[in-house]
């Protein structure tokens, strides 16, 4: 629209600025209005009419720096064209400042607020995953658990189930009343597989690492410069997600942990330690949003997420995946129709009300 706008003013001989015109131009549509003395089309019909338009003519001419030279319809069908130009220019100015008013905008990124439920959830799941598939890696090539001898099948299989232990036993859980969580593994055995967590349980476990860490890390310098990021992680997390205003000396020292936790983080795991989520701590972004809206908590998903809950259990355990007979009005036929949304639908609405 722009470009059109540069076009259309290489075709004036006027700026468009300085041109305040008294006459107007209608589409074809509206009529002709030859009766309206302020139309381009206007048809005088006394001689003293002619002669009146005739100089307001020659106003407009003069005004756009045209030729004022010619018939009353040379000088009209010239003003026309000129007038037409202009139309189209103030149409497009006016849809160019209306695309251009960030104000008008349906979200601005500053009202997009990141969820801290998922944040924490997806950076804790990402930590907890880049440690465990490193354990892995060390039982395979026996810098780790040495003890159990040169088979790797066994080392790996001595690792999962020590993690497993300290996960169930130490952090979830105790002896008495254990957790009963799985690592999950790939196809070959040999690889962490897919770790899922809710939230609460993967905070628990990246503030409780050392266990772990001491476990699945062979290099005592690397133990502690991981430490040392995770320490950093959990104090900014901390701050974060509490529900009270934070105030300008919590987010310097929000951003101040979370540097650390990162320059340390990505020396030891690069760009494959890196999520969406870790990208919006370290560049500062989600200090920008607790700047400006002063509480994330209170923005989170987490409202929505157990209702998201309720439906998954509705679905799996109260209602037929769809399946369910259907009497016609004359309820003569039954027929069987692969519907899962209706009964959902019936259900939020018995809900609400």
């Amino acid at each position: 629209m722009k470009d059109d706008v540069s076009t259309i003013q290489s075709k004036l001989l006027e700026s468009f600025d300085r041109i305040e015109s008294k006459l107007k131009v209608y589409a074809a549509s509206q009529g002709a209005h030859k009766n309206d003395r302020n139309s381009i089309e206007y048809e005088p019909t006394n001689a003293d009419d002619a002669a009146d338009f005739t100089d307001l003519l020659n106003e407009e001419l003069e005004l756009r720096s045209l030729d004022m030279t010619g018939s009353l319809e040379v000088m009209r069908d010239r003003l026309r064209e000129s007038l037409q130009h202009e139309n189209r220019m103030r149409l497009l100015l006016d849809q160019v400042n209306h695309c251009e008013g960030v104000g008008l905008a349906l979200f601005l990124v500053m009202k997009a607020v990141p969820c801290i439920l998922h944040c924490e959830n997806r950076a804790c799941i990402k930590i907890l995953s880049m440690v465990v598939s490193e354990g892995f890696s060390n039982a395979e090539a026996g810098h780790i658990l040495q003890e159990e001898g040169n088979s790797k099948k066994k080392r790996i299989e001595a690792y999962i189930s020590r993690l497993e232990w300290i996960i169930n036993t130490r952090i979830l859980g105790d002896e008495l009343d254990p957790l009963q969580w799985e690592c999950p593994t790939e196809d070959d055995g040999k690889s962490v597989g897919r770790i899922t967590l809710d939230n609460n349980r993967a905070q628990k476990i990246v503030a409780n690492m050392e266990d772990i860490v001491q476990l699945s890390i062979a290099e005592s310098e690397r133990k502690e410069q991981l430490l040392f990021s995770l320490r950093k992680y959990n104090a900014a997390t901390s701050i974060m997600h509490q529900k009270k205003y934070f105030t300008d000396d919590e987010i310097h020292q929000f951003q101040l942990n979370i540097d650390d936790f990162f320059q340390v983080w990505v020396r030891l795991y690069s760009y494959a330690g890196c999520t969406n989520y870790i990208h919006l701590l370290s560049s500062g972004h989600i200090a920008e949003y607790m700047f400006r809206w002063r509480n994330l908590h209170w923005l989170s998903q987490q409202g929505w997420e157990h209702f998201d809950s309720l439906l998954k259990v509705f679905f799996f355990q109260r209602m037929a995946h769809g399946g369910h007979v259907w009497w016609s009005k004359t309820r003569d036929l039954a027929t069987i129709t692969k519907n899962k949304l209706r009964p959902i639908g019936l259900w939020l609405q018995r809900r609400m009300l």
